[in-house]
């Protein structure tokens, strides 16, 4: 039998593991122009990051990058715009000014 200590390891380890799967699902969704699918396996990501890693999480900064991404490809320019504004400041947080991140979401 498994200590419990080490199922809860595992668990938080599936939990990790998880986002980032969302993540790689929706970019094949988004390459498929499965756009609005793409957005609901982002907004499942978003979900697991805030809880377990807190909404200021380093993590963040890749889901609203596809978030932001997604919203343009699909034409819906005001997501875009809220989504890469909520990227910018939280990359400026975690990174300063100068962090590639940031002149990228003013390119989207």
């Amino acid at each position: 039998l498994m200590s419990s200590r080490k199922q809860h390891s595992q668990a938080t380890t599936v939990r990790t593991f998880t986002w980032q799967v969302l993540c790689s699902i929706a970019q094949m969704q988004s390459i498929g122009g499965h756009y609005q699918e793409s957005n609901w396996s982002l907004q499942e990501a978003k979900k697991l990051v805030t809880q377990h890693f807190g909404p200021q999480s380093i993590h963040m900064v890749k889901v609203l990058q596809q978030l932001t991404a997604n919203c343009d490809d699909l034409g819906d320019y005001k997501s875009a715009q809220q989504y890469g504004c909520q990227m910018t400041e939280l990359a400026e947080q975690l990174y300063g000014r100068h962090h590639p991140t940031t002149g990228m979401a003013h390119v989207l």
